[in-house]
């Protein structure tokens, strides 16, 4: 179970600076989508070459161009790139195949997604490597759950690992763990913590404590 930071509303001088403080602490360094939005790959290049050793997710949510779009975020030095579910077969599979190319992983992102069972057995079924739930921000206040979701994803698939985002903050985390996802993804709740770096210890206790507990 790995913890997941999302940079998404910050600009490239100060989520380099966050990164100084956390990037020994912190599983996965998540470039979001708002993020490359503004300052392009030119922001995994920059992690990749000063933190050589972390593990980047560029969070490029593919709707087209799958091959194209995800051989440039891994060029540029991701670890992992996202695809939405959505997207036509051929591009999901698209980036799934270029992925395994490079030997790098794909997060299949069902947001949005209706036929959220059905569209996971298939993304499975292609190879993905992890399909996450995601709570997209402009939704979290009507009262979806990505707790929910994430369990009837985990029941859905047989082969990839799963992941969870979508206002995620420390108080979800107990029962998120018990559910054993392969990634969890925090964003707000460790960039605007007093302390981002304690925020992520305490969130990786947590994550332990509640993995043994489902285990009891």
């Amino acid at each position: 179970m790995k913890l997941q930071m999302s940079l998404d509303k910050i600009d490239f001088m100060p989520a380099m600076e966050l990164i100084e403080k956390v990037h020994d602490v912190i599983d996965i360094i998540e470039v979001g989508t708002p993020l490359i939005a503004i300052e392009g790959l030119r922001m995994v290049k920059a992690i990749r070459e000063r933190y050589p050793d972390s593990t980047i997710l560029a969070d490029t949510k593919i709707m087209d161009g799958g091959e194209y779009v995800s051989a440039k975020a891994f060029e540029a030095g991701a670890d992992f790139v996202t695809v939405l579910a959505v997207a036509e077969d051929a591009t999901v599979k698209k980036v799934i195949n270029t992925a395994k190319k490079y030997g790098k992983q794909t997060v299949v992102d069902m947001i949005a997604t209706k036929n959220l069972s059905e569209r996971a057995r298939q993304a499975d079924s292609w190879g993905a490597d992890y399909i996450g739930v995601h709570v997209g921000v402009d939704v979290q206040g009507l009262g979806k759950n990505p707790l929910e979701e994430l369990r009837k994803l985990t029941v859905s698939i047989k082969n990839a690992k799963t992941a969870v985002a979508g206002g995620v903050d420390i108080g979800m985390l107990h029962d998120l763990a018990k559910e054993n996802p392969g990634i969890i993804i925090c964003g707000k709740s460790i960039v605007k913590a007093l302390s981002p770096r304690q925020m992520i210890l305490d969130m990786k206790r947590i994550l332990v404590e509640g993995k043994q507990g489902a285990l009891l």
